[in-house]
């Protein structure tokens, strides 16, 4: 069995130009949310609960979507105790091709 949580790979402290409106971002600065954090404790909370009544073992899964720096919101998933990491190339730009 596998318990799957999905994680984002955001800016945690973008900058916003004030007279233009554009956002640029740092992919330095992108971690976990605290939103993505209590969703990875979650998951493990419930694979644990789970490993004593389930007949095959169960691994807890963190998926994103991004670029290669996006390995970094992985591992700090992989540091909180999920078992395996996935990354989801992006092609592309923008919600439409992330979707």
């Amino acid at each position: 069995m596998r318990v799957a949580v999905c994680v984002s790979f955001a800016d945690q402290r973008p900058e916003v130009d004030p007279l233009t409106g554009e956002v640029s971002t740092d992919e330095r600065s992108s971690r976990l949310t605290d939103a993505d954090a209590a969703a990875v404790e979650l998951a493990l909370r419930c694979a644990e609960r789970w490993r004593g009544a389930a007949a095959a073992p169960i691994t807890v899964v963190a998926i994103t979507v991004g670029p290669p720096a996006a390995e970094a919101v992985l591992r700090e998933a992989l540091a909180c105790g999920i078992d395996r990491a996935v990354r989801v190339d992006q092609h592309g730009a923008g919600a439409a091709a992330t979707a």
